[in-house]
């Protein structure tokens, strides 16, 4: 979507600046006809509508909790509070986490409705490490 907007602001700038050039030309030769009317560069765009509706590509929030599970499962291994059977099933869990964060950034941006699914698959996460941590083998 940022690929489409640059491109459009950058033809808009380009088309402007030409037909700045050529109705300079234009009115000196035909005296009388008015030049079509060009929008200005932007006007007609929201250049902060994906802003406003939530869309991005980036996932801090996400990335951060992501890497904070992960460091609590690979505790739980070293302090022996997982065995290596929970470790691999959690592990599993976060890969499938990662996959839906991947395939939601595929298309550039990553929805409002895309990040609530991806959170709701992390704070299942959360629980299930809870609660295998503290856990009776």
């Amino acid at each position: 979507m940022k690929k489409l907007l640059i491109t459009a602001v950058a033809l808009a700038t380009i088309s402007t600046s030409a037909y700045a050039q050529v109705g300079a030309s234009n009115s000196e030769s035909s005296a009388g006809v008015a030049p079509p009317a060009i929008p200005p560069v932007g006007e007609g765009l929201d250049i902060n509508a994906n802003a406003k509706a939530g869309v991005s590509a980036e996932t801090p929030g996400i990335d951060n909790r992501e890497a904070r599970q992960n460091q609590r499962i690979e505790n739980g291994v070293e302090s022996g509070q997982l065995n290596e059977h929970e470790a691999n099933r959690l592990e599993r869990q976060q890969d499938r986490i990662e996959n839906a964060e991947t395939k939601a950034k595929a298309d550039g941006e990553v929805t409002k409705k895309e990040r609530a699914r991806i959170q709701h698959k992390q704070n299942k996460a959360n629980h299930n490490i809870a609660r295998k941590k503290h856990n009776k083998h």
